[in-house]
C-alpha cells in the first residue's frame, strides 16, 4: 500500500490550513452498516440560501471518553450545522493504535466510503477528518508517522499522556498544581494516574465528560495557555484539542452559544425547584 496517499490532499476533503482557518477543508473499521449511504437532509445542504452544514469525521484510537464527549454532535444529532461521524473499534474491544488509524483511513480513501455506527457515507461528503490519539505509550509510533506526513488530511489530534487532559482544560486551569502526581509518574503510568486525578475533583465526582463540550470555549483557553510541543508532538500535559474544538465552535457559530444557554437555563430551573 502506498502510504503517501495518506498525507495528499483529497478531492472532495478541505485541509486545515491552521488553528485559526476561517472554514477548513480538511485496524480497519470494525463496526459494520448497511449498504445504503446515509442522507443529508435537504434542510442542511450546501445549496445557495440554506443552512450550512459541516460532516466530521473523527477517528479516534479512543472508544469511550472521546465519544462520550463528543456526544451532542455525534449520537443527539442536537445541532443543525454540524455532525460527527465516529469511526473507532466497538466499546469493550480495545482502541485502535497510531498505525491501525491509518490503517482505518487508508482504507476509507481507497474505498471513497466511511462504514461507521450503523451507517455509510462517501468520503466526497465530509468536509474534514481528525485523528484523536493518545502520546501514552505510541510516542516513536507517532513520530515515524509525522516524520513522514505531508500537510493534508488527515489532521492529527494528539493529547500527552491522553485524552483526560482536554477533559481537565475544560473545567480547571492549574495543571502543574493539580496534576503535580501525573508529573512525577514514570511515563507508562501516567495516563491512570491522570484519569485518578481528574476523579478526585468535584469532591469525588470527578470532570463529567458528558458536560465537557459545554466548555469548549474554556478547555480552548485552557488548553492554549499550557500548550507546548517537540517535533509536532505535545509535551506532558499538553493537548491538541484545542484546534478540534477551535474548527467546531467557528462551525457551529451562534448555534453553539444558544445551546450553552439552554443548558444553563436549565440547570437554574432545576436548582430552583429543589429548593422549593
Amino acid at each position: 500500500m502506498d502510504r503517501k496517499l495518506t498525507y495528499k490532499k483529497l478531492p472532495g476533503i478541505r485541509v486545515l490550513a491552521d488553528e485559526q482557518a476561517k472554514k477548513k477543508s480538511s485496524p480497519q473499521d470494525t463496526e459494520t452498516a448497511p449498504d445504503s449511504y446515509m442522507q443529508i437532509p435537504s434542510a442542511y445542504k450546501k445549496e445557495d440560501g440554506t443552512l450550512s452544514y459541516s460532516l466530521v469525521c473523527v477517528i479516534s484510537g479512543g472508544t469511550e471518553r472521546e465519544r462520550t464527549f463528543l456526544n451532542e454532535l455525534e449520537r443527539k444529532h442536537t445541532f443543525k450545522t454540524v455532525d460527527v461521524i465516529f469511526v473507532s473499534t466497538k466499546e469493550g474491544e480495545g482502541g485502535l493504535t497510531p498505525k491501525m488509524m491509518l490503517s482505518a483511513f487508508e482504507g476509507i480513501y481507497q474505498n471513497g466510503t466511511i462504514h461507521t455506527s450503523g451507517r455509510s457515507v462517501k468520503l466526497d461528503s465530509v468536509d474534514v477528518i481528525y485523528m484523536f490519539t493518545d502520546v501514552d505509550h505510541y510516542e516513536n509510533e507517532l513520530k515515524e508517522i509525522l516524520g513522514n506526513s505531508e500537510k493534508g488530511s488527515p489532521i492529527w489530534i494528539i493529547s500527552n499522556p491522553n485524552f483526560e487532559i482536554w477533559l481537565y482544560y475544560c473545567y480547571r486551569n492549574n495543571p502543574y498544581g493539580d496534576l503535580k502526581e501525573v508529573l512525577e509518574e514514570t511515563p507508562s503510568q501516567r495516563s491512570s494516574k491522570l484519569k485518578m486525578v481528574n476523579g478526585t475533583f468535584n469532591n469525588g465526582g470527578g470532570l463529567d465528560t458528558r458536560k465537557a463540550f459545554e466548555h469548549l470555549k474554556e478547555g480552548i483557553a485552557h488548553s492554549i495557555e499550557h500548550y507546548q510541543e517537540t517535533n509536532g508532538i505535545p509535551n506532558i500535559l499538553s493537548t491538541q484539542m484545542h484546534i478540534f474544538a477551535k474548527d467546531v465552535l467557528l462551525r457551529l457559530g451562534d448555534e453553539y452559544k444558544s445551546f450553552v444557554q439552554k443548558k444553563q437555563e436549565f440547570r437554574e430551573r432545576m436548582k430552583n425547584n429543589k429548593r422549593m
